[in-house]
């Protein structure tokens, strides 16, 4: 048996496999010496020895022939024994080449190989050119039995009378019905834990959460409602209304809340297929995510009342053609019950978008394969690869998933490059491209020789687009008028956010050019020269795009001021929200993704919040985090547990794009960052930098004596032109009117120093200082 961290496993197995007499072989790693004790120990009268493989669990030539060795010595002197190998603990080069060892080994007859699945609670016995023998694994083990598995022991005996048992049988009621269960879980994980625990560091541990103490709980005020409170009152007047009996804020609450952003989404495209093969178009437009849906959403009409058929006949091949030209892509589809043409489109697609989102609820999200041991992870998604990069014209080559290579052959030359030539056509067009290339690897977006390197992830959504498109539509009378509108909306939304990017991309144009005020030298590779900048997602107001770390925030910034000058049909302001993950180039690019699309939520959170607390309308605001290293947790978690620190939050962030009154919005914070990177007091001197932020985290007196000893008393820190406190840039902290807590203006400055461009255009009689070039 090989043995790993658990022993529960293997101690199963030699009580299910072993026959009477026999012996069992634990063969163990330095690391696992104790584990192979306690089993030792728990085997009681069976004959039980020890193989050590010390510190070479990985090693396939001492895994082999330290198993045949001793094989051939049992072999010798009982030629007849049989022999098994049961594979569930160990290391993955254990169960390999333990495998392929027992396999070879010269004289044994017919070996067993078996594995305890814990999914089923199965013991699986291979056999030869067939699907393992499953046996049903019927052994019960006492608490202590368990206990002493891990070798631990408990202080006093385990109480046998059981505490409050009406209440634990409530519970047991309550978990029956799977919707109370996901509400009960999200009030403890967003409610209860965050009131009642505190993250706390371990040393030479992962963090983890603790119970605070029973005077600070005693004192707590948990609210079942607190999912509702932010609400503003036209979204709580909404809910209020009647469905199957209930309000949809009655309905939302037995569904544990889960879905309540989703009401504010809705948002949904038209088209009219006059003939099935139409499928082809939507096929490619899902792929493209040129649809129309700030939800990912798209309404077929189908022109025949009997046409049901042909509408469930539809989703069919469309699910088939989703699952073989875009895998991972999901999808869910609803129909809607014939209606008579005339005025009843928009109440129609009104329901079918709430039938929707029931069965948005319901879905099951399957829970891929990942392989075997022996089989290799796609970098990109982390599934298990199906193929490698170079098989589509990529210059390295690594293993990539079904979904990465639906991707490539969307670049690939040799396919035509679709994508690439979809990109030119829609969003450089028009532009001084020259002989720049929009860069197809994450490495020629601007790496620099013998330099970390970083790449920012940018993803923008707008503000409120599902509630405009609803109202928009319930302005018109007819159904073609409803039509008309929602494609018109849809048309223009789509080209404000094509023209946002398309200026973004000039801008990019220009730096590269020279035409700015910063220097920026780009990727030249075999005489090519790309552009520091490619766009990932373009359709409608949702947009990502990756480009070199030090240009995220500022390209970030300017998409955000470019989409709100952008005129759409119903003639409101647009607004949206972005948000930055700037990692290591080589940070796996889902995790990164799903890092920016975090943020950006968190940005849209910070505009609801601000809008119920102030009673302003929708903004635009961006947030972002730089990611030295790897990530453990959630945001919230990581500012936690890197931000808070004695005398209150380190971070102000989310900002305001924009803001007459808020300090903390883009423009002033940018114009600090600049003068750190460009005022003589700090300029060229990173020590300093680095030992105010140090001082920053102990606090404002702190910052006082450090800015006295530099003799920065008479400039101090550069300043805020919205801050409404004078002490403010003297001692680096302020009053948060949002968390009515301490939050330090200047600590989020200096991390983002190296990550920030301010792409200014070039003027009559500039300089550019020499401290201004970027490498």
């Amino acid at each position: 048996m090989l043995i790993g961290e658990n022993p529960l496993p293997n101690y199963v197995a030699a009580q299910i496999l072993l026959k009477e007499d026999g012996t069992v072989y634990l063969v163990h790693s330095t690391d696992t010496t104790s584990k192979a004790a306690c089993l030792e120990r728990n085997l009681k009268g069976v004959n039980v020895k020890l193989i050590s493989l010390k510190t070479h669990e990985a090693n396939s030539c001492v895994i082999k022939n330290k198993i045949q060795t001793e094989v051939k010595n049992i072999l010798t002197n009982h030629p007849k024994h049989t022999f098994g190998l049961n594979y569930t603990g160990g290391t993955k080069a254990m169960s390999v080449h333990g495998y392929r060892a027992l396999f070879e080994a010269s004289g044994v007859q017919n070996p067993v190989f078996s594995y305890l699945d814990a999914r089923s609670l199965q013991m699986f016995i291979d056999r030869d050119n067939d699907s393992p023998k499953a046996e049903a694994v019927d052994i019960k083990l006492s608490l202590e039995k368990i206990f002493d598995l891990h070798d631990l022991r408990w202080d006093k005996e385990p109480i046998t009378v059981p505490i409050l048992p009406e209440l634990a049988i409530e519970f047991a009621k309550l978990h029956t019905d799977k919707k109370v269960v996901f509400a009960w879980r999200w009030w403890c994980d967003n409610v209860l834990k965050p009131a009642t625990k505190v993250f706390k560091k371990k040393l030479n541990k992962p963090p983890e959460w603790e119970w605070k103490k029973d005077n600070q709980i005693d004192k707590v005020a948990l609210k079942a409602d607190i999912a509702v409170q932010n609400l503003n009152k036209a979204l709580l007047d909404y809910l209020k209304q009647p469905e199957e009996g209930k309000s949809l804020l009655e309905l939302f609450q037995d569904d544990n809340y889960k879905r309540l952003k989703d009401l504010c989404d809705f948002y949904n495209g038209l088209w009219i297929p006059e003939y099935l093969p139409h499928i082809e178009k939507v096929t490619q437009l899902l792929k493209e995510r040129k649809y129309l849906g700030e939800s990912d959403n798209a309404v077929i009409l189908f022109k025949d009342r009997e046409d049901k058929e042909s509408a469930i006949k539809f989703t069919k091949r469309l699910s088939k053609r989703v699952l073989q030209e875009a895998p991972g892509l999901k999808i869910v589809v609803a129909h809607s019950e014939p209606f008579e043409w005339g005025n009843k489109l928009s109440g129609m697609v009104d329901s079918l978008m709430k039938e929707l989102e029931r069965k948005k609820r319901e879905y099951n999200p399957s829970v891929p394969l990942l392989g075997l041991g022996v089989t290799a992870n796609c970098l990109s998604t982390g599934l298990s690869a199906v193929d490698t990069s170079d098989r589509y014209s990529v210059p390295t080559s690594y293993p990539v998933s079904r979904e990465i290579v639906e991707k490539l052959r969307a670049v690939d030359p040799k396919n035509k490059a679709p994508a690439n030539q979809e990109l030119k056509d829609t969003i450089f067009k028009n532009l001084p491209l020259g002989n720049y290339i929009v860069p197809y690897d994450v490495d020629d977006l601007g790496r620099t020789e013998g330099k970390s390197s970083y790449m920012a992830i940018v993803h923008a959504d707008g503000n409120g687009m599902g509630d405009r498109f609803k109202e928009h539509g319930r302005k018109c009378k007819t159904d073609r008028e409803y039509i008309t509108a929602m494609r018109e909306l849809s048309k223009t939304v789509n080209q404000a956010g094509v023209n946002a990017l398309k200026k973004v991309a000039e801008r990019v144009i220009q730096l590269a050019d020279g035409k700015l005020q910063e220097q920026f030298a780009i990727t030249e590779r075999d005489g090519e020269k790309y552009l520091p900048f490619r766009p990932i997602v373009y359709g409608g107001d949702d947009v990502t795009f990756v480009c070199d770390g030090r240009l995220g925030l500022s390209l970030a910034a300017l998409y955000l001021k470019e989409f709100a000058d952008q005129k759409v049909a119903d003639g409101k302001d647009l607004t949206a929200c972005a948000g930055i993950a700037i990692v290591k180039t080589h940070y796996p690019f889902a995790r990164a993704y799903q890092l920016s699309e975090a943020l950006c939520r968190n940005a849209k959170n910070f505009v609801r919040s601000e809008k119920e607390r102030l009673g302003i309308s929708d903004f635009s605001a961006l947030d972002w985090h730089i990611a030295p290293s790897g990530l453990l947790g959630s945001i919230s978690d990581i500012r936690q547990r890197e931000y808070q620190v004695t005398e209150g939050n380190l971070t102000m962030r989310p900002l305001y794009l924009q803001s007459d009154s808020d300090w903390r919005n883009w423009d002033d914070f940018s114009e600090v960052v600049n003068k750190f990177n460009t005022h003589r007091d700090w300029t060229n001197r990173r020590n300093k930098v680095i030992a105010l932020r140090e001082q920053l985290r102990q606090g404002s007196e702190k910052t006082k004596q450090f800015l006295q000893v530099y003799g920065l008393n008479e400039n101090y820190l550069p300043q805020f032109s919205k801050a409404k406190y004078d002490d403010f840039y003297q001692c680096g902290w302020t009053d948060d009117p949002r968390t009515n807590t301490r939050v330090c203006g200047y600590f989020d400055a200096i991390e983002a120093m190296e990550f920030h461009i301010p792409l200014k255009e070039k003027t009559d009689g500039d300089l550019l200082p020499e401290n201004a070039t970027f490498e």
